[in-house]
């Protein structure tokens, strides 16, 4: 079991991705992603660049070509997938 209100008392820079993080890794309405857990979500969401991603989930204006995506992106980068190229 983890305090959220710990969590955000000791790195408040967790406040905006720690629901995302919840949600796409498994919550009581969702299943969570194979193999990854909410460690693993949690240091994704962290990581420079990520932050496009959570702020389409907080853009109540976002498009769902926006939000597939930014998920997509989640994913891949969450399962090591490499960069491609550009041509």
């Amino acid at each position: 079991m983890y305090s959220i209100q710990h969590i955000q008392a000791e790195k408040p820079e967790l406040q905006k991705i720690i629901l995302l993080a919840h949600a796409v890794s498994g919550c009581d309405t969702t299943s969570a992603v194979y193999r990854k857990g909410k460690i693993t979500s949690i240091k994704i969401l962290q990581e420079e660049g990520m932050q496009n991603i959570v702020s389409v989930f907080d853009d109540p204006n976002s498009s769902k070509e926006r939000i597939t995506a930014a998920m997509c992106t989640y994913i891949l980068q969450l399962y090591g997938a490499k960069k491609r190229r550009s041509q």
